[in-house]
């Protein structure tokens, strides 16, 4: 958090020499940003109420306390999803992998014991339902990347 005071001042003179009139007008702002005010305007507040210093200087803690948290929170939570998600895609693959090889070894099996086209379409299906998996696999880790990519910048 940055705190900065910004003060505006501007002015004119007024005089009457004749016919004519010069007004002097003053007029004076200023502003800050950040939690806590300036110190010059924390004295300020010190006059109004002595303890008010203590107690915004307080409130100001517990709520970078409770931001910090809230970003722990959420960091842990966007860990636990990547870890579930690794994991459902490991169970996927086990899984896709399984799939392939009883249809390669059901195709070759059928193919050996006298059904050809039946265990050499089975067997291609295995094969190809693998090549698939892999090739939209790929497609996807790409596009992951990408978009991690696009998000940084």
């Amino acid at each position: 958090m940055t705190n900065e005071v910004v003060s505006h001042d501007s002015g004119a003179t007024s005089q009457d020499s004749g016919s004519l009139t010069v007004q002097e007008v003053w007029v004076s702002s200023s502003s800050f940003q950040g939690p806590l005010p300036p110190a010059e305007e924390l004295s300020k507040y010190q006059e109004v109420s002595p303890d008010f210093p203590k107690r915004l200087l307080e409130m100001v803690e517990a709520e970078a306390c409770h931001r910090r948290q809230i970003e722990e929170k959420v960091v842990d939570a966007e860990i636990a999803s990547e870890k579930e998600n690794q994991e459902d895609r490991k169970r996927g693959q086990y899984l896709g992998f399984l799939i392939a090889i009883v249809t390669i070894v059901a195709g070759s099996y059928l193919s050996l014991n006298g059904s050809q086209l039946p265990g050499t379409f089975i067997g291609l299906s295995g094969v190809t339902g693998l090549t698939a998996a892999f090739i939209h696999g790929r497609k996807r880790q790409e596009q992951e990347s990408n978009e991690k990519g696009e998000a940084e910048n």
